[in-house]
């Protein structure tokens, strides 16, 4: 049976990676949880400082975790580096506009291009490190 894969991804602050997403890459807040507790929130706020949150854009989720709380469920998440040997592959059904969005938020790290496989993409780092492809499909 397949299913769906989200991905948690360690950051250091929540509310600046849930804004990063939101306001860079059209994601909208769908939870998080306070940090030091189990009280969950609705909407990101500035007022509550949160240890995870999920984020969607259409059917596409992602989450993400503090290394303290991280570090709570496996003590090993302490000291390892915030960092990835993987890109976050976003799929959107106007890249253009995907990318003026981006235009001054975010570090773009290679332009748009279409790729001999069909797709039209560019790469961001976004605000905690990660590499993210945002692409559209553009032949078959």
């Amino acid at each position: 049976m397949a299913g769906k894969i989200t991905p948690n991804l360690m950051v250091e602050n929540i509310n600046e990676a849930a804004a990063f997403y939101r306001d860079v890459l059209g994601f909208h807040f769908v939870m998080g949880v306070k940090a030091n507790s189990q009280d969950a929130v609705q909407e990101l706020s500035s007022a509550e400082t949160l240890q995870w949150a999920m984020l969607m854009r259409d059917e596409q989720g992602i989450m993400f975790q503090t290394r303290e709380s991280l570090a709570q469920e496996w003590p090993g998440f302490a000291d390892m580096p915030i960092s990835a040997s993987a890109t976050l592959y976003l799929e959107v059904d106007d890249v253009e506009a995907a990318r003026k969005m981006a235009d001054g938020k975010a570090e773009v790290i290679l332009e748009l291009r279409t790729t001999f496989y069909g797709m039209r993409e560019f790469w961001i780092r976004d605000n905690s490190g990660y590499i993210v492809t945002v692409a559209q499909r553009v032949s078959t």
